[in-house]
C-alpha cells in the first residue's frame, strides 16, 4: 500500500506533534527504547543547559560582585590610606593635648599658689583696712579736737590781734607826740602830726608845714625791713601823691627797741630813730631830690 503525498505529511505532523503515536511507531520498529532514552537525554539536556544558563549569570553577577568588590577594597584602601594618616594627625593632636594638659596642670599650680597668696594678702588687706579704720577713728576723734583748738586759737589770734592793734595805736600816738614835741623844741616849728594812706598803704606819721615835712612810722620793735619799707613808701608818695611833699623831709621811726644793724643802716640813710628818752640816730632834714 502506497501513501498519498497528504497522507505521508499528515503522518509526519502526527509524528512530530503526537509524542504517543512516535512512541508507538517507534516499537512498531524497534527503536521505541532509543527514543525515550533521547527524550530522557534532551530533557537532561535542557536541565543541564538551564543549569549552565544560571551558572553563567552567576558567573556574570560575580564577575559584577568582583569588580564592585575590587572597587570596594580600593575605596577602602584609600579609606585606610586617609585613616592612617588620620591616626598619625591624632597621634600628633594627642601628644600636643598631652602638652597642653602638663601645661594647663602646671598653670593650675601656679593659679593655685597665687590664690593663696592673694588670699594671704587680702588678710592682710583685711587687716590693714581695720588699721585703717581705727587711725580714720582716731583722726575723726583728733581732727575734732583739732578744730576745737583752731576755734580757741583765732578766738586767741583776734584777741591778740585786738591788743597789738591797741598797742600800736598807743605806740603810733606815742610816737606822734613825742615827734612833734622833739621838732618844737628842737627847731622851733609848730607841726601836726597824723597818719596818711598811699594806695591803700598806711604811712603812720605824717606832717608837712611851710617848706619841710615829716615822714615815719612807729614800732615797738625795729628791724632793718622796715626802714626799707619807709623809703619805699617815700617814693610811692614821690609818685602817686607829690603834693604831700616839701622842698624838706625829715624821715623819722619812733620804737622802743632797735637792733644793732637796723641803727647802722638808718644813721646811713639819714633816718632819724628815736625813742622816747633819746635819740638813737641824729636827726637829719634832708633836701628832696
Amino acid at each position: 500500500m502506497v501513501l498519498s503525498a497528504e497522507e505521508k505529511k499528515r503522518f509526519l505532523k502526527s509524528l512530530d506533534e503526537d509524542k504517543e503515536f512516535r512512541y508507538a511507531v517507534a516499537g512498531y520498529l524497534g527503536i521505541g527504547e532509543i527514543l525515550k532514552r533521547l527524550d530522557s537525554l534532551e530533557e537532561s539536556m535542557v536541565k543541564l543547559w538551564e543549569e549552565v544558563r544560571s551558572l553563567r549569570e552567576d558567573f556574570n553577577t560575580s564577575k559584577s560582585d568582583m569588580s564592585t568588590l575590587k572597587s570596594d577594597v580600593s575605596v577602602l584602601k584609600s579609606d585606610v590610606g586617609t585613616l592612617k594618616s588620620d591616626v598619625s594627625v591624632l597621634k600628633s593632636d594627642v601628644s600636643t593635648l598631652k602638652e597642653d594638659v602638663s601645661t594647663l596642670k602646671s598653670d593650675v599650680s601656679t593659679l593655685k599658689s597665687d590664690i593663696s597668696t592673694l588670699k594671704s594678702d587680702v588678710s592682710m588687706l583685711k587687716s590693714d583696712v581695720d588699721t585703717l579704720k581705727s587711725d580714720v577713728s582716731i583722726l575723726k576723734s583728733d581732727m575734732s579736737t583739732l578744730k576745737k583748738d583752731v576755734s580757741t586759737l583765732k578766738k586767741d589770734v583776734g584777741d591778740i590781734r585786738t591788743t597789738l592793734d591797741r598797742l600800736t595805736l598807743t605806740v603810733e600816738d606815742e610816737a606822734r607826740s613825742v615827734i612833734k614835741h622833739r621838732i618844737k623844741r628842737d627847731l622851733n616849728i609848730d607841726i601836726e602830726l597824723d597818719r596818711v594812706f598811699i594806695d591803700e598803704r598806711e604811712v603812720n606819721i605824717y606832717g608837712a608845714v611851710n617848706d619841710i615835712c615829716v615822714v615815719g612810722e612807729a614800732t615797738v620793735r625795729l628791724g632793718t625791713k622796715l626802714i626799707d619799707e619807709l623809703l619805699d613808701k617815700i617814693e610811692l608818695i614821690k609818685h602817686e601823691r607829690p603834693d604831700l611833699l616839701r622842698k624838706k623831709i625829715i624821715k623819722v621811726i619812733y620804737t622802743d627797741y632797735a637792733v644793732p644793724d637796723a641803727v647802722e643802716s638808718a644813721r646811713n640813710r639819714k633816718v632819724w630813730i628815736l625813742r622816747r628818752k633819746r635819740d638813737l640816730t641824729p636827726m637829719v632834714i634832708e633836701e628832696v631830690s
